[in-house]
């Protein structure tokens, strides 16, 4: 209802793109407290600040699995955007894509055997799916321009 709000970050540095985890206790958020924006992790009062991305010059857009165990969001490396996924226990990354084009806004599938993601690649932006499994990507869609995408409930 609006009310009871609570400032949680004390930082000059912007702060945005906050995401809870699945069960309440973690959020996620892109922090440019380290000079290039990275993912922090925090509880809701906001003690037990870390950070969770390391690589990368440009991280953003987190978004949780459905079991919470991980994050997916985008990555510049190299100068374009990849998916990365990373472990919010071990600190693990396996970024999910390469190649040219843009690769940004992800999110995980509600089983969370796929990210679904937008692709973008000279003037034209389009959806595709990665496998979790094996790192398969399919295109999704192939005419307009096509952003932010987001999964429907099981």
């Amino acid at each position: 209802n609006g009310s009871g709000l609570k400032r949680v970050t004390r930082s000059r540095a912007i702060d945005a793109n906050a995401s809870w985890s699945p069960d309440g206790s973690t959020l996620a958020f892109t922090s440019s407290r380290a000079g290039n924006p990275h993912i922090y992790l925090m509880d809701p009062s906001g003690g037990n600040l870390r950070r969770l991305s390391f690589d990368g010059n440009y991280n953003d857009g987190a978004k949780w699995s459905p079991d919470g165990t991980r994050l997916v969001y985008a990555t510049r490396r190299s100068g374009i955007f990849q998916i990365a996924v990373t472990d919010v226990t071990t600190g693990e990354t396996r970024v999910m894509t390469d190649g040219p084009g843009n690769k940004e806004t992800p999110s995980f599938s509600p089983d969370g055997r796929h990210i679904v993601f937008a692709m973008r690649r000279g003037s034209g932006t389009q959806l595709y799916s990665v496998r979790m499994d094996d790192g398969r990507v399919r295109q999704l869609t192939e005419t307009g321009n096509n952003f932010v995408p987001v999964w429907s409930p099981l």
